[in-house]
């Protein structure tokens, strides 16, 4: 689905209002990707900067309580990068973990 700006708005308009008005944390994370790729020349940036991320929410998550600490992660449906190729990088820290906690 491709939302304009003014529905993109909207929409983050009211999830805004929502989360002020519950005990929902939001989290939100911008890797800016021309910077992260000029500072690290190599094919890995993209799946570094996703690991990155990762290990921010699920570091989050795991310093609260147990009754809360569930979450969802949205990507960006703009993004240049393809949807399956963020789900591979995504299931292989699922499954394997990532260099600073590894499920091996």
């Amino acid at each position: 689905m491709h939302l304009n700006l003014d529905k993109k708005k909207e929409i983050f308009s009211k999830i805004t209002e929502f989360i002020c008005n519950s005990e929902i944390t939001l989290i939100n994370v911008v890797v800016l990707k021309d910077k992260l790729n000029e500072k690290y020349v190599t094919p890995k940036a993209k799946e570094y900067s996703w690991t990155i991320l990762v290990e921010r929410f699920e570091y989050f998550l795991r310093n609260q309580p147990e009754e809360t600490n569930n979450g969802l992660l949205f990507v960006d449906s703009d993004q240049k990068i393809p949807e399956k190729e963020i789900k591979d990088i995504l299931w292989k820290l699922v499954r394997k973990g990532s260099i600073w906690q590894s499920n091996y």
